[in-house]
């Protein structure tokens, strides 16, 4: 039975030694997958800062085109605003003199006395204000 239990030790010993040979190769294929796996994230951070630098560059040329081509274009929005802005006021200022006159017009021909009448119509229709009407 010595030697059974010394065989039997003998073999015990030999399979733990070969579990503890595959026990190692299996931590050691563990550091080396950890060791790669670092790397590769190291190197896909390292390309991802180069990707993100070289595209918020290009980023930055295109916002500057970009204003660039809109700029000309703002430009002449504004002065077509103030352009018809301008024209806006003037044809106010037109249409209020208009009105003024149609009022006079009304005004004068409502006057019942004949000899008022003439005198306001000889000072109302000078050669300025005949121009004035004649013009539009």
């Amino acid at each position: 039975m010595v030697m059974f239990s010394f065989a039997l030790k003998s073999e015990l010993n030999a399979t733990k030694e070969a579990l503890q040979q595959r026990l190692e190769k299996r931590k050691h294929k563990l550091k080396e997958i950890r060791s790669s796996l670092k790397v590769f994230q190291d190197y896909l951070r390292s390309e991802c800062l180069d990707v993100d630098t070289v595209l918020s560059s290009v980023m930055g040329y295109v916002e500057k085109a970009k204003s660039h081509a809109l700029s000309p274009m703002n430009e002449k929005n504004l002065g077509v605003e103030k352009q018809a802005k301008e024209a806006t006021e003037k044809l106010n200022e037109e249409i209020k003199k208009l009105r003024g006159k149609i009022s006079d017009l009304e005004r004068i021909s409502n006057l019942e006395d004949h000899i008022d009448f003439l005198q306001v119509r000889k000072t109302f229709f000078c050669v300025k204000c005949v121009r004035l009407l004649v013009s539009d």
